[in-house]
C-alpha cells in the first residue's frame, strides 16, 4: 500500500483522525525526527504526511484515546511496535 500511497497533509490527518491543530503538533513530536525532515514539506511549505507517519500517528491517537499520556506513549516501547493499519481500517 505505501508505494502507491500520495502524502497527505495536515488538514487531511486532522479531518480522518478528528483531532485539533494542537493534538496533531503533540501527535507530530512523538513520530522519529527523520520523518520530520525537511523533505516531508512541499514546495509550499506545507507539512505532508507519509505513510509510515500515519500509521504512527494512528496508533499514537489510539493509545491517547485509550487514555495514556503523551509522555507515557513518549516513554513506551510501544512507538517501536508495528503500528496499527489505519488505512486498511478506513477502506
Amino acid at each position: 500500500m505505501s508505494e502507491n500511497f500520495k502524502p497527505k497533509s495536515s488538514g487531511w490527518v486532522m479531518n480522518h483522525f478528528g483531532i485539533t491543530r494542537g493534538k496533531l503538533d503533540k501527535y507530530d513530536e512523538l513520530i522519529s525526527p527523520e520523518t520530520r525532515s525537511d523533505q516531508q514539506y512541499n514546495k509550499n511549505k506545507y507539512r505532508e504526511y507519509r505513510y509510515e507517519d500515519i500509521e504512527k500517528m494512528w496508533y499514537i491517537h489510539m493509545l491517547s484515546q485509550m487514555g495514556m499520556q503523551m509522555k507515557e506513549i513518549n516513554r513506551s516501547e510501544m512507538l517501536a511496535a508495528k503500528p496499527y493499519d489505519y488505512f486498511k481500517k478506513i477502506k
